[in-house]
């Protein structure tokens, strides 16, 4: 059974937005290092895996340093690589002197994509210069706050000139994830569906323009719930303590208890921190560890969730976010398991997590890997089919015939964790297809919910809507 626990935790990383607590940066650009101009493509590049993070610890509006250029010109020419579109062909080396004008930085970028040829037309070969090619596709436009060519090169202009440049060529070369991306349409009223990855990582990024247009194009961005409402998280952070007078001891085995403390003591957590944690908490946390201890851990976080990443973008165009349940009723979802199933979940979770330490379980983990590589590239191509048979590995019996001991609990986290979510959120996207007036709606939720048996898109067929795939 220790694999199928391994799947409860996957299919939870797909289906509720809890797993892991959103740590985001602060992203109202007046109170940070960097222009206002440069601020929205920043949002991009910081998904892109193309420049540290911690850049954003120093000035971006300094003079980027020839270190810096390098790296990030390394950043770029292997995102190009991993479009699988582009064969490097030549080997000229980009000229990169201690100070670099955005005119340097232009001709060195564009001699490194000159290196490569193509599987579409990226517009190379036509004669222009390098400045002429930038700004023929808009990777350079020397307006709106942007430096002028012979000024020398800060580190937000050359980090704008890159994420254009991973933008444009990945939908150009057709490289762009495509997602899952439906369309409902009813009156007046439009809503998209788009299934989310809730724990992702740069190589879902860039989203093609699809997904990007139907988030223009809406008056809301509805999801499962608003990690940025600081309100409903403190409320859900609320929930996961005992605040009745009773502890987590009184609601374990003593022997569950047991393995607990001494799990804490290992990731040194004390007892008394442990017994205040109600068992459905506790199991988030164990759940946690144990991604971050295997190599999906690197891998996938939260703040690359697809989700998180348009409540960003919505944050920054000022657009609605709705949300379908709020974390608060997520965890009542959680609170609301058995304890034969909090206990099962819990005693699991912590054989899993003392694995993942040992490496005892190196197998398992090599599974889990492969397992979210597989996710992801389905979602990227935008393959159901693939998703579909992800799904029912983590699901059915093609992990092994489930114990008759064990298919109550199986049957109850199903039952509560898609039956009954399922249902309450087509209800959800009925009544925003029946409102009154011409609204139109992105609705974010697990991918989960929309590929599987009898899901969300099911149930809105049944109620006699057209759903239209957009790939």
């Amino acid at each position: 059974m220790k694999k199928r626990i391994l799947s409860f935790i996957l299919m939870l990383a797909m289906s509720i937005a809890v797993l892991t607590p959103i740590q985001t940066r602060e992203v109202k650009a007046q109170e940070t290092n960097f222009s206002e101009w440069a601020f929205p493509y920043l949002m991009f590049g910081d998904t892109y895996g193309i420049y540290p993070l911690d850049w954003y610890e120093q000035d971006l509006t300094k003079n980027i340093r020839k270190d810096q250029f390098r790296v990030l010109l390394y950043g770029v020419r292997r995102k190009i690589v991993e479009t699988n579109c582009a064969t490097e062909a030549r080997t000229e080396k980009p000229v990169i002197d201690d100070s670099i004008t955005v005119q340097e930085a232009i001709d060195a970028l564009y001699t490194m994509l000159s290196n490569f040829d193509y599987s579409a037309d990226v517009g190379l070969g036509y004669g222009l210069d390098a400045v002429s090619y930038m700004t023929q596709l808009g990777i350079y436009t020397g307006a709106d706050g942007e430096q002028g060519l012979q000024d020398l090169c800060s580190v937000e202009q050359a980090m704008v000139l890159a994420t254009r440049i991973v933008s444009i060529y990945y939908e150009l070369l057709g490289a762009s994830s495509k997602g899952f991306l439906w369309q409902i349409k009813s009156g007046g009223n439009t809503v998209y569906l788009l299934g989310s990855i809730h724990l992702a990582s740069a190589d879902l990024y860039p989203l093609s323009i699809n997904i990007w247009n139907a988030f223009l194009d809406s008056d809301a961005l509805v999801v499962e719930a608003n990690l940025l409402d600081t309100n409903d998280l403190l409320a859900f952070q609320t929930m996961m303590f005992y605040t009745d007078g009773s502890s987590l001891k009184d609601h374990l085995s003593a022997e569950t208890y047991q393995k607990l403390v001494e799990m804490g003591t290992l990731l040194g957590i004390p007892e008394e921190m442990v017994v205040m944690y109600k068992p459905w908490a506790i199991y988030l946390i164990l759940s946690n560890y144990t991604l971050l201890s295997t190599p999906t851990g690197d891998m996938a976080n939260t703040q690359l969730g697809i989700d998180t990443n348009l409540m960003l973008n919505a944050y920054i165009h000022q657009k609605p976010i709705l949300t379908v349940e709020s974390l608060q009723k997520q965890a009542e979802i959680l609170e609301s398991f058995s304890p034969e199933l909090m206990e099962y979940l819990i005693n699991t979770g912590c054989d899993n997590l003392m694995a993942a330490l040992t490496g005892e379980d190196r197998a398992a983990a090599s599974v889990n890997n492969a397992y979210y590589k597989a996710l992801y590239k389905s979602w990227r191509e935008g393959d159901e089919e693939a998703l579909a048979k992800l799904l029912a590995v983590s699901s059915s019996s093609e992990l092994g015939e489930v114990p008759e001991e064990y298919k109550a609990i199986v049957d109850e986290y199903t039952a509560k964790f898609f039956t009954q979510r399922d249902d309450g959120m087509a209800q959800y996207i009925d009544q925003l297809l029946k409102a009154e007036g011409n609204n139109t709606y992105l609705v974010v939720l697990g991918a989960a919910h929309f590929v599987s048996d009898y899901d969300v898109i099911d149930r809105l067929e049944k109620a006699g809507y057209v759903v239209e795939q957009i790939k």
